[in-house]
């Protein structure tokens, strides 16, 4: 993934896991944001692909999975890279696809995660990963904050 942003603090000698993923940037009708919450903090709804998924179909599954909804892709906002370490000591290359995206139907299944809405504007200060703000910038022009 060369010519991406890169996020985070990458520390020279570190073995870094590598973690392809992806993740929506998701508005609801009146602008707010669609986040998830776990005990780490905000994300964009997403995560972590399995093999042989693309990214469009690693985002579909997670949003059902996290949000009990279906998802429209609208357009692909880019790719970037966040170094972290996770809770549990392990430090991961997050490679992370993002899309503008919106909820569909509902499905039948209960969402893993709390869904929660924010403002644009406290995205920057409320989202775990520096990528994810990123991404919400990309997304912001032309949208209300």
């Amino acid at each position: 993934m060369s010519g991406v942003p890169e996020f985070g603090k990458r520390e020279e000698g570190r073995e870094y896991t590598r973690r392809p993923a992806a993740y929506g940037v998701i508005l609801d009708t009146t602008g707010l944001l669609a986040c998830v919450g776990e005990s780490s903090g905000l994300f964009l709804p997403g995560g972590g692909m399995r093999n042989g998924e693309t990214p469009a179909e690693t985002l579909a599954r997670e949003v059902r999975e996290e949000c009990a909804f279906e998802v429209s892709i609208i357009a692909g906002l880019g790719s970037a890279v966040q170094y972290f370490v996770s809770g549990r000591g392990v430090a991961y290359r997050l490679e992370a696809s993002f899309f503008r995206a919106q909820f569909g139907a509902a499905v039948a299944s209960p969402p893993e995660l709390e869904l929660r809405f924010i403002s644009k504007a406290d995205a920057g200060q409320r989202l775990f990963h520096e990528c994810h703000r990123w991404a919400v910038d990309r997304a912001g022009e032309g949208e209300p904050a």
